[in-house]
């Protein structure tokens, strides 16, 4: 399972409550929502109480960083350092509890580059050097 931006944190979010899905792969994903839903314009317009740490909860992988069910890599373009933190604090807990969870920063010119291991191709439309880059597709292949 792969998205980017909200799909994204749905994704992690997924990936800590099933065990359904092979692998997870959150592209620009927010994995504490708290960070992202505290500051305006978004603080004005979630839908719900922001003065409840339950909702934050419960929409925050990084509460949950035991619960990875699948092996889970978070993605974040150039100009998205902003997420580092939280993506860095996400990664070592969850890595503490066992469970197979990584991140790497995405160039524009490393999409494109052949691998040797199974995994996903994903094309971008544009650059994913920001939270507005859009995944175009995310399709499993095989090495041939």
């Amino acid at each position: 399972m792969c998205s980017s931006d909200l799909g994204g944190t749905l994704t992690l979010l997924a990936a800590c409550t099933s065990d359904v899905f092979r692998a997870a792969a959150s592209f620009s994903g927010e994995a504490d929502e708290k960070v992202f839903s505290s500051a305006p314009p978004w603080s004005d317009i979630v839908p719900f109480d922001l003065s409840d740490p339950r909702e934050f909860e419960m929409r925050s992988a990084l509460t949950h960083p035991a619960s990875f069910k699948a092996p889970t890599r978070l993605y974040y373009g150039t100009e998205e350092q902003v997420f580092r933190p939280v993506k860095d604090e996400l990664v070592g807990l969850a890595k503490a509890a066992g469970r197979d969870v990584d991140s790497a920063t995405l160039l524009p010119e490393t999409l494109r580059k052949p691998t040797a291991k199974p995994g996903f191709r994903c094309l971008w439309q544009g650059r994913p050097t920001s939270r507005t880059a859009s995944l175009a597709a995310c399709t499993p292949f095989a090495p041939v």
